[in-house]
């Protein structure tokens, strides 16, 4: 509501919420049903995002948020942190989802069969990493400036380590 006037917000355009530093939580209606790339850059406080459970695009599990149709990652929220236990129906962990994040160890279910370049790369407090038993390609960098990496459950799936990919 504005000047007494309601607004219905259909989406979140490119850049809409960058830089807010003070945001933590983020609760999206059922008519947001697009998000424009860099909506929440430099959001580094911010730890969660729930939908309505009647939002017809959007969807969120374990505070991340998700695109139904197809089921794919839209956004991880940077100041996530703890252990993370990826939805089974995910096919592939997309570049640079999870660059920067404070997660400290993640579960990556048996539906993925790629992780894609840089995916993971960069989040100094990941610790423990289980890779699911369907996946045969991690690109190149994808755990790339994981300093803190102490345990990899890699299966015998795996045909491909890119470049990089654990350096």
């Amino acid at each position: 509501t504005y000047n007494e006037k309601v607004y219905t917000v259909v989406g979140l355009d490119a850049d809409a919420l960058i830089n807010s530093k003070k945001l933590l939580t983020l609760s999206l209606p059922a008519t947001v049903t697009s998000i424009g790339n860099g909506a929440f850059t430099l959001c580094n406080a911010l730890q969660s995002i729930t939908v309505d459970a009647a939002n017809p695009t959007l969807l969120s599990y374990d505070g991340l948020l998700y695109y139904r149709n197809p089921f794919t990652i839209a956004v991880v929220p940077r100041g996530k942190t703890g252990a993370l236990e990826l939805p089974d129906g995910l096919v592939e962990i997309p570049s640079g989802k999870f660059q920067k994040s404070s997660i400290e160890s993640v579960i990556i279910p048996n539906s993925v069969t790629t992780i894609k370049d840089g995916a993971f790369s960069e989040c100094k407090l990941l610790v423990d990493i289980t890779i699911g038993n369907r996946v045969h390609t991690i690109e190149r960098s994808a755990f790339m400036n994981d300093t803190a990496i102490q345990v990899v459950q890699l299966q015998a799936s795996v045909r491909t380590i890119g470049a990089s990919a654990f350096l």
